[in-house]
């Protein structure tokens, strides 16, 4: 039994930090601050866009395909009292991402470069950001860099597998592609702030999938792709071009009306 919902809006926003291996201790000379990004009180976007280029400063975009998330119900917090009854298998918790998200960068690059008539927005080479602590977590710290805004793309891949008795027969799989796309800007080195500045997301593919089966023991990830199920190479493919142009489209919009 499978249920397929395409292009389903989302009201919430997901925020990623892409955390790498090997991160300098401090921006390089080729991405450092020239000084610190302490914007008026009243600013369009054009304005802003007018004044990183005085200052020297440059608009990163940075997108990230994490691995697909294999999801455990039990363990989230938000868990409902049916999901929290699902007992979970035990199988990886992560597999590599589907290779039909291709990186969309220099597409996003060149619209807005052509939309403000400027050359400032640019690749980020993520090897070259320094992280900072914060609370306890690592996070990319683009305050001491170059890149005082930033738009972050995230392509954001959840495959939730649970099994809904004690005999672990009945198993369901729900597929979830998210894509989201954001433009922040980091404000006041020393007091670390941020703005969003526009943001859209949309589900871009969600299907559930059920099975009977004779047994689950020593599952496997690709054991749940084979007998219950999981997206074909074209509904992902379609999937998230399709979704991508619909949340540019929207995103696009909205830079636009702050001018």
């Amino acid at each position: 039994m499978k249920r397929i919902a395409l292009g389903i809006a989302v009201l919430s926003f997901i925020a990623a930090s892409v955390i790498a291996q090997d991160r300098p201790g401090k921006a390089g000379a080729d991405v450092a601050s020239p000084s610190a990004n302490i914007p008026p009180k009243k600013e369009t976007l054009t304005q802003k866009v007018q004044r990183y280029e005085k200052a020297g400063y440059k608009i990163g975009v940075n997108f990230s395909t994490p691995d697909l998330s294999v999801l455990n119900p039990t363990s989230t917090a938000t868990a409902t009292m049916l999901e929290a009854k699902k007992i979970p298998l035990i199988i990886e918790d992560a597999a590599p991402a589907c290779a039909c998200f291709t990186d969309k960068t220099e597409d996003v690059i060149t619209r807005l470069n052509a939309q403000y008539g400027t050359d400032i927005f640019e690749r980020v080479d993520i090897s070259k950001i320094p992280q900072r602590t914060v609370m306890g977590f690592k996070t990319d710290d683009w305050y001491s860099t170059k890149y005082k805004a930033v738009v972050h793309g995230l392509v954001d891949n959840k495959y939730e597998v649970s099994v809904e008795s004690e005999n672990k027969k009945k198993i369901t799989a729900d597929y979830k592609t998210t894509f989201s796309i954001n433009l922040v800007e980091y404000i006041n080195e020393k007091k670390g702030k941020q703005k969003y500045i526009s943001q859209a997301a949309r589900v871009v593919l969600s299907e559930t999938y059920e099975a009977e089966v004779e047994s689950t023991k020593d599952w496997k990830l690709a054991d749940v792709k084979e007998n219950v199920g999981t997206p074909t190479m074209d509904q992902l493919t379609e999937s998230f071009e399709s979704g991508y142009k619909e949340t540019m489209s929207k995103f696009m919009d909205k830079l636009k009306k702050k001018k």
